[in-house]
């Protein structure tokens, strides 16, 4: 685990730190909270494709918990969401996720001394990368559930591939019934089709 990684989140203000004699800590964290934020700015910047307008989410997110661990990295996504909650350009469920980071800190805290880590990128490139952290939680939560992929079959029109992600297998092809059927019976799950339920 990189050096960086193993820093503690720090999540008490600097009034508290002195008062607890925590403040080398609380330094500690706070300028990890600053690189960390960079790198998080860094990484849309660089996985983002201007040609057909792509952010690579995963990319982003996998730079930037290798170097800074999962907490902090999705703690400072949380903080810029919660500072900008204002922003219709973050979706609700986004919004709700950013809350609950923070359900047990001092608000004040986060609307102040936190603000300064917030993110320079695009709100709608932040959104897609805390969109992602959140499906990524939900996976972990239920690692059963089906991880599988639709596209249009290549050569049939009206017709769907359905794919396991994993091993990039092929589970069948039919139309958009064949393949809703096909999820009931042996996956228990839904499967989006591009961006409508099955």
């Amino acid at each position: 685990m990189p050096e960086k990684a193993k820093i503690p989140v720090y999540t008490n203000d600097y009034q508290y730190a002195q008062e607890n004699r925590d403040y080398d800590e609380w330094r500690a964290s706070n300028n990890a909270n600053k690189e960390c934020s960079a790198a998080l700015d860094k990484a849309i910047n660089e996985n983002y494709t201007y040609e057909n307008y792509h952010l690579d989410t995963n990319a982003v997110i996998n730079s930037v918990y290798e170097e800074f661990g999962k907490e902090r990295t999705d703690y400072l996504l949380a903080v810029h969401i919660v500072n900008h909650d204002w922003d219709g350009r973050f979706s609700n469920g986004v919004k709700e996720w950013a809350k609950d980071k923070f359900k047990y800190l001092d608000q004040n805290y986060v609307r102040s001394e936190l603000r300064e880590h917030g993110l320079k990128s695009h709100s709608t490139l932040i959104d897609g990368v805390a969109r992602t952290v959140i499906q990524r939680e939900k996976e972990l939560e239920n690692p059963t559930a089906a991880k599988v992929s639709v596209k249009f079959h290549p050569h049939r029109a009206d017709e769907f591939i359905l794919k396991e992600i994993a091993t990039g297998g092929t589970l069948m092809t039919g139309t958009r019934e064949d393949v809703r059927r096909f999820c009931e019976a042996e996956l228990a799950a839904s499967v989006k089709i591009s961006g409508s339920k099955v």
